[in-house]
């Protein structure tokens, strides 16, 4: 298994001779490569462990599971996730496709935790064409909530905002307040 992580995401390939990795039951299939796949990093020198994302206080199905840094370093803390968790299993796509790209998010800084940093990770993955059906139903929950700047149109558009209208301005409501 050959592991690329980058800022944004972790890209894992399929080698000969790898372990193939299958269950839908709890999950177990997920499960078992996000292990090996914290194993390889953790050999590398990170220290992931990986949870059950809902017992970590994030509010996702109780299945989904993830990998984070046990401890912040230097005010960051990765977390690796797999963003299509609805729609397939990474070890699906994995045994599918030889490959699978998962999602890779610093959860330990106030910055990005904020909206403004969240948004800026979102235009990422759309400038990187690998936004997940997930992260696009989040950027329009927050163009519902007037999250969202006017001037933004790649992230308005991409919320699917119209050009004009209510719908326009409802988007931009709350941009620089404290809501």
């Amino acid at each position: 298994m050959r592991i690329t992580l980058t800022d944004t995401s972790c890209l894992v390939e399929q080698e000969p001779g790898d372990k193939r990795h299958y269950g839908i039951r709890n999950a177990a299939g997920e499960s078992s490569l996000l292990y090996a796949i914290k194993n390889r990093l953790n050999d590398e020198g990170y220290d992931f462990i990986k949870k059950r994302m809902a017992k970590d206080g994030h509010m996702v199905d109780d299945m989904q599971q993830y990998l984070r840094e046990r401890k912040p370093v230097n005010g960051r803390q990765l977390a690796i996730y797999n963003g299509g968790w609805a729609i397939e299993g990474a070890d699906e796509t994995l045994n599918r496709m030889g490959q699978v790209r998962l999602i890779v998010q610093d959860i330990g800084t106030e910055e990005s935790m904020s909206v403004t940093g969240r948004l800026d990770y979102l235009r990422g993955e759309i400038e990187a064409e690998r936004i997940s059906m997930g992260e696009i139903v989040e950027l329009q929950n927050l163009a519902a909530d007037g999250l969202i700047p006017d001037h933004d149109l790649v992230l308005l558009q991409w919320a699917n905002v119209p050009e004009d209208g209510e719908e326009r301005a409802a988007a931009s409501r709350n941009v620089g307040s404290d809501v």
